[in-house]
């Protein structure tokens, strides 16, 4: 079975405050952004753990923007409920636009980062942890870099089991008149970044709401190195494996198949794919060796949602090439996803299922 590829199916005004000013020195950092309405910002987190570039397989990060309080006290609001978190780009980073969250101009934003401890237990690298972070605020249309904004936390070994939230920024909200989708932001540097060390904001569980998006993502590191989509390109599927008339991709249930990043697809509340009772596999195609060199790939499967907290299960394993060959019409499977009732339960299989429909 030889298919075509790149088919994706994946549902996949200044502020003022009476508490907590922004410092006035003028030796900090200020930026002033006014979107356009075709040309809006994107906000993106890089980082490395140890020297060691990570994309997410090493620790798991995320970029944060938090409200303040209320809006008479501009302190930053310890609720999860004021956090907007940022999800993957696909190509390594995380990512948040600014312009499609609830950002109302009467409160205060923080910009920062979040750390919520390893990946995986056996991810190699010791505490103490230094995270040599980067946010980039750049132009959604032109990708043009407006600012780097360059830190370095450092994670003890007493919190590795806790969120280390780190803010170095402020953003106030300028809207324009009228109301409209794109804003005007002021990005203001804090003389000494705001942390914060408190309770995980992860909930570690292999049980998901089926009433809230369950997002599942594949990345892969080959020969250990990060972003292993440059070197082996691998596909994410999801089927049950009963229903053999397959001869497409479009056949498939579920299948994220991107030329030039890693993979990753949604599952809505609107979902009716999976039947109640019926197990899904989830797992990939490997579709091509874009140097031909042997390789080891690791790679690791996430699953996550937000409801109350950011709920989180990681899947890994690793495979070499040779043996197994890409474009072969083969598919490797190696988690159950059900739905009973209200929510999806997540297993990982005994083996890899290899299935040739």
């Amino acid at each position: 079975m030889s298919w075509v590829k790149r088919y994706i199916l994946a549902s996949i005004a200044a502020l003022a405050f009476t508490a907590c000013a922004v410092d006035d020195n003028i030796d900090l950092d200020r930026l002033l952004v006014y979107e356009k309405p075709d040309d809006q910002i994107n906000l993106t987190l890089s980082w490395k753990v140890n020297g060691e570039d990570d994309d997410g397989m090493l620790t798991d990060m995320m970029l944060y923007i938090t409200r303040s309080t209320d809006m008479d006290d501009a302190s930053i609001s310890p609720l999860l409920g004021n956090l907007t978190i940022s999800y993957p780009d696909y190509y390594g980073n995380q990512l948040i636009f600014p312009s499609n969250r609830y950002m109302f101009d009467a409160y205060r934003f923080y910009l920062g980062v979040g750390f919520h401890g390893l990946t995986l237990p056996d991810a190699g690298i010791s505490y103490p942890l230094r995270i040599d972070y980067t946010i980039t605020i750049s132009s959604r249309k032109t990708g043009e870099e407006l600012r780097s904004i360059k830190r370095t936390m450092t994670i003890e070994a007493a919190d590795a089991d806790k969120t280390v939230t780190e803010y170095p920024y402020t953003i106030d909200v300028i809207e324009n008149e009228p109301e409209a989708d794109y804003r005007n932001y002021s990005f203001r540097e804090i003389s000494s970044p705001l942390r914060i060390v408190r309770e995980s904001d992860i909930q570690r569980t292999q049980t998901f709401a089926a009433d809230k998006n369950l997002y599942v993502d594949l990345m892969w590191w080959v020969n250990g190195e990060y972003k292993g989509f440059r070197k082996i390109d691998l596909d994410l599927v999801i089927h049950n494996t009963q229903n053999t008339n397959v001869t497409s991709f479009e056949d498939l249930d579920g299948v994220s198949a991107t030329e030039d990043g890693y993979e990753g697809i949604r599952i809505g509340p609107e979902n009716t794919v999976f039947k109640n009772g019926i197990p899904e596999k989830i797992g990939f195609y490997f579709y091509d060796n874009i140097d031909g060199a042997p390789a080891t790939v690791k790679y690791l499967y996430s699953f996550y949602s937000i409801d109350g907290k950011i709920k989180r299960h990681y899947v890994s394993g690793t495979f070499n090439t040779p043996a197994i060959q890409p474009n072969q019409g083969t598919f490797y499977f190696h988690i159950n996803l059900v739905r009973n009732g209200d929510v999806y339960e997540v297993t990982k299989l005994a083996s890899p299922l290899v299935w040739t429909p």
